[in-house]
C-alpha cells in the first residue's frame, strides 16, 4: 500500500552538464570497475525497443522474484513503449545471442529517468547493470539531457539539477 515495493526511497539526479570525463571519475570506483569488467566480460548494449519487451519482462520477472516484487508484463511495456515514443528508451547487455540485464528510461524535458532495471544472474555477475547505467548516462548527455536519474543502480555523486 505504500509503493516501497517499486518506488525508490529517495530520488537521485546526476547533473550532465559536466564533463563526461568529470562524470566517469564522479561514478563510484566501484562502478568504474564494474563498467569496465562488464566490458572485459564481453557484454554489449543494445537498443532494442518493442523488439525487446518479451525479454525485458522476462529479465523483470527474474529481478521482481528476487527481490520482491511484481513486475510488469511484455504488453504493459510495450504500451509504455508505444505511448512515449521516441521519449522511451528500452536497452539491453547481452552476451552473445542472451539478454542479461535491461534498463527502461524516459527523456523529458531535458531530462532522463530509469524507470526499471532488471537483470538475470549471469548479467549480475557480469556487471551488467553498471554498464547499462553508464551507457544511458552517455546517451542523456549525447542528447542534451541537463540531469539524469538513475534512481536505482548508479553509485555516483548526486546532485539536484
Amino acid at each position: 500500500d505504500d509503493f516501497s515495493a517499486f518506488q525508490p526511497r529517495f530520488v537521485y539526479q546526476i547533473d550532465l552538464l559536466r564533463e563526461e570525463a568529470e562524470l566517469w571519475q564522479n561514478l563510484h570506483h566501484k562502478t568504474r570497475y564494474n563498467v569496465g569488467a562488464a566490458q572485459r566480460n564481453g557484454l554489449q548494449v543494445v537498443d532494442v525497443g518493442v523488439d525487446g519487451c518479451d525479454a525485458f519482462a522476462h529479465l523483470l520477472a527474474e529481478t521482481g522474484a528476487r527481490r520482491g516484487f511484481r513486475g510488469h508484463s511484455a504488453g504493459e511495456i510495450m504500451d509504455l513503449l508505444v505511448q512515449y515514443g521516441e521519449d522511451a528508451h528500452l536497452w539491453l547487455a547481452v552476451s552473445g545471442e542472451t539478454a542479461v540485464a535491461g534498463i527502461l528510461c524516459l527523456t523529458q524535458g531535458g531530462q532522463m529517468w530509469n524507470l526499471y532495471s532488471a537483470s538475470s544472474e549471469l548479467g549480475r555477475q557480469k556487471k551488467a547493470n553498471d554498464l547499462l547505467q553508464w551507457y544511458a548516462i552517455c546517451r542523456a548527455k549525447g542528447w542534451g539531457c541537463r540531469c539524469y536519474d538513475p534512481s536505482v543502480g548508479a553509485r555516483c555523486e548526486s546532485v539536484n539539477c
